[in-house]
């Protein structure tokens, strides 16, 4: 088992699987110059000690017919966050959602198929929960950067 540190090729394996978890291990073995069954005991023991969690894949939101992706932050009475964070987590739209330390309340990230069906969540859905104080949208224009942590 790992004791929270990786080696060099962990770490190599991490990054390949990242930009590409399609990657077969005879290809990462090639790219990194190790035996296909070294690199796939390895990747058994990263999965085994959840530091890979999963494989995943990220699909391109215009191709898919869900063109804008939003990150929401509301503000809540401290009483009533835990109700707010249990409300939104319940809609379609919500992919990501998160607590904000101190007086951030929640964040989420929002996925719709336009900017009218975003303003129509944030009137209709999210001001409409008991507690919700504020609402600030930023609609994400482009991607710089994509890095899944484990």
């Amino acid at each position: 088992m790992y004791k929270n540190t990786l080696d060099v090729i962990d770490e190599k394996i991490i990054e390949l699987l990242r930009e590409n978890s399609r990657l077969s291990f005879r290809e990462i073995a090639e790219k990194l110059g190790k035996t296909e069954s070294t690199i796939r005991r390895r990747v058994k023991k990263l999965i085994d000690a959840g530091i890979i969690k999963k494989f995943t894949i990220i699909t391109s939101a215009s191709r898919s017919g869900h063109d804008i992706y939003a990150f929401v932050r509301i503000t809540t009475s401290p009483e009533k966050l835990d109700t707010v964070a249990r409300e939104v987590v319940k809609f379609d739209e919500v992919k990501q959602a998160y607590y904000l330390a101190g007086q951030c309340g929640v964040a989420l990230i929002v996925r719709v198929p336009n900017v009218e069906t975003l303003n129509s969540f944030i009137r209709e859905k999210l001001a409409e929960i008991s507690g919700v104080l504020g609402i600030e949208t930023c609609i994400i224009l482009q991607e710089l950067k994509h890095v899944l942590e484990v």
